[in-house]
């Protein structure tokens, strides 16, 4: 589960991030977090990344298919 690092209440698109990461079975831990953005640490199955999730996005679903696309090639190039 993600931590909070500051008094900011969480972004909709955090919220939204966070809740896909649980549903998709990833685990994920807040590193930083700034206005326009929230940087992650993501794993799963032992592969583990950063990524940036924007604050404010058009379409949160289509930022995470977005994810799912860069973890589906991350995991096969640094997969075990």
């Amino acid at each position: 589960m993600a931590y909070y690092n500051n008094d900011w209440e969480p972004s909709k698109m955090e919220k939204y991030a966070e809740k896909w990461f649980s549903d998709h079975g990833y685990q994920f831990r807040l590193l930083k977090r700034f206005i326009s953005k929230s940087i992650y640490e993501v794993s799963k199955d032992g592969i583990a990344c950063e990524y940036h999730v924007a604050s404010k996005v058009a379409d949160p679903a289509g930022f995470m298919r977005g994810f799912e696309q860069f973890w589906g090639t991350y995991s096969k190039v640094y997969g075990v």
